[in-house]
């Protein structure tokens, strides 16, 4: 998914001059069209959304959580997105009329590369 409305995007150095991805990690915070909106509705809607932006998007796990303490979701899949085959993994939370969404994008290749670093920033999410 794009990371339109990112609060904070951390971008992997360029590898060279062949290097056409540059995979990363980004923190959304997205206000909700009704404040009691619930962590399944949203994964629901997510999921929805991914698949449409995603034609072959293939889902390859979806489970509960904690992030920051709270109930939160897990969600990794694939697809092709710009001429790139990449791996999504998001962590997502509900909380007071918000969602809270970290993401890893990268390409299927260097996805286990930088997913400790994305872990990382994971755990370091708080909240108020």
């Amino acid at each position: 998914m794009a990371n339109a409305g990112a609060a904070v995007t951390f971008l992997s150095p360029s590898e060279g001059p062949d290097d056409r991805f540059r995979e990363n990690v980004n923190v959304l915070v997205q206000d909700l069209p009704f404040s009691t909106m619930t962590l399944r509705q949203y994964t629901e809607t997510s999921l929805s959304q991914a698949t449409s932006q995603i034609p072959d998007l293939k889902l390859l796990s979806s489970n509960p959580t904690l992030l920051a303490d709270r109930e939160a979701q897990r969600v990794t899949y694939s697809g092709q997105q710009g001429g790139h085959f990449l791996e999504w993994e998001q962590v997502w939370l509900v909380d007071r009329g918000r969602a809270y969404v970290i993401t890893l994008t990268a390409e299927l290749s260097r996805f286990y590369t930088i997913h400790a670093t994305a872990e990382a920033v994971i755990q370091s999410f708080a909240l108020d």
